[in-house]
């Protein structure tokens, strides 16, 4: 007879509650009687013999099984091996956290050994390991202190190279965060970069399917402000990705989607108006700006921008018109249109800041917009500005 015991049971306290059940009917010799075979389950379709035999799962040929032990056993030694790869990152995830990102050289040291271990694995490091990583840099780019130099670089090294080992089980977030850590930081880390590329550009941008409207303009931000050399074939897969999507009508989410839409533009403006930028990408760059100012414009989703900050309002615009999207394209009027609205009327309840005025009437005298009344409201307000500044 075959008893079967789950792995979440100890064989050793299986054996013991069999004994002591049996104990009344061995009599006063104390001789042991001997217990049914027992076989402990591993997992569906793998069973390990717990007491005797071979430990091993069926089919099984490798030795790194001990001989002898029950299959709960080993299963909590994978366990334990998986939980000791992880610790020591949410450890220094916690550590960060704790210190509001503002990093010492102690702490900064020993973040930078961590990852740097982690790296010389043999096994890459797993996704939440990375995910926890760039958590840590997601932090310290926020604060914008600490410690600095080498052993900072160091730090954003290590986990670019880690993420690079498990670019394909990484989440998109964590992609986004980490290219948008190393941005804001300044850090070039030419290894994440490169390798996000890569998974962005396969199979013609099929995997921006799997990012939202905040992961997108957060990897596309920072391509436009570190500008690697081949970042054009990410502005272009996107593009094909971003012109559909909003040729669908999608809703727009509650929160943060004005945003996102700002930042977006914004990244587009910025590359085609670098250096490096070629005849494609400023093409590609025209063509999402068109599609944006159909998709602001049109019902249902006309209501994206309400609520928008002003500088985002300014960043739009000002997209616009460092691409040169010219008011004749009818959806790019009706844009600049809502916008001047919008912006007169926040300009008398809200007030916008100096530089934020400044971006968007460039911007609507550089796409020729003509509004007489917007003009005029912008400078009174301006007006009452600088008399209160003179006061």
């Amino acid at each position: 007879m075959a008893v079967v015991v789950r792995h979440t049971t100890s064989l050793n306290a299986f054996l013991r509650r069999s004994s002591s059940s049996h104990s009344g009917r061995e009599g006063a010799s104390g001789t042991q009687r001997r217990l049914p075979h027992a076989r402990h389950e591993w997992a569906p379709g793998a069973e390990v013999r717990g007491c005797r035999g071979d430990p091993r799962p069926q089919g099984c040929t490798s030795m790194r099984h001990t001989r002898g032990k029950p299959a709960g056993h080993v299963a909590n030694r994978a366990a334990a091996r998986l939980r000791g790869r992880m610790c020591p990152f949410l450890e220094a995830q916690q550590r960060v956290d704790a210190c509001e990102g503002v990093v010492g050289d102690k702490l900064m040291h020993h973040l930078a050994e961590t990852f740097e271990a982690a790296v010389r694995m043999n096994d890459p490091p797993t996704a939440a390991a990375v995910g926890h990583m760039v958590e840590v840099l997601r932090r310290m780019a926020k604060a914008g202190r600490g410690s600095g130099g080498a052993l900072r670089h160091r730090v954003f090294r290590a986990v670019g190279k880690a993420a690079a080992r498990a670019v394909e089980d990484l989440p998109p977030r964590s992609m986004a965060l980490l290219l948008h850590a190393c941005a804001k930081s300044g850090e070039k880390v030419p290894e994440a970069f490169n390798t996000v590329q890569a998974a962005l550009c396969r199979g013609e941008g099929a995997l921006f399917q799997r990012f939202n409207a905040q992961d997108i303009s957060n990897t596309l931000w920072a391509y436009a402000v570190m500008r690697p050399p081949t970042s054009g074939e990410v502005f272009s897969c996107a593009a094909r990705h971003l012109i559909a999507l909003w040729a669908a009508r999608t809703a727009p989410p509650r929160r943060g989607y004005a945003q996102a839409l700002a930042n977006t533009a914004w990244a587009y403006a910025t590359h085609a108006s670098g250096r490096l930028a070629t005849p494609r990408c400023r093409e590609a760059a025209r063509g999402v700006l068109v599609a944006l100012a159909e998709y602001l414009t049109t019902p249902p989703t006309d209501t994206a921008m309400r609520g928008a900050k002003p500088q985002e309002l300014a960043n739009l615009v000002w997209a616009y018109a460092t691409v040169r999207v010219a008011v004749d394209v009818a959806a790019v009027r009706t844009l600049f249109a809502d916008m001047a609205a919008v912006v007169a009327r926040r300009l008398q309840r809200d007030g916008f800041a100096p530089q934020a005025v400044a971006n968007t009437l460039w911007a609507c005298a550089v796409v020729q917009h003509s509004d007489a009344g917007f003009y005029e409201t912008c400078a009174a307000c301006l007006v009452d500005r600088l008399d209160g500044y003179a006061q």
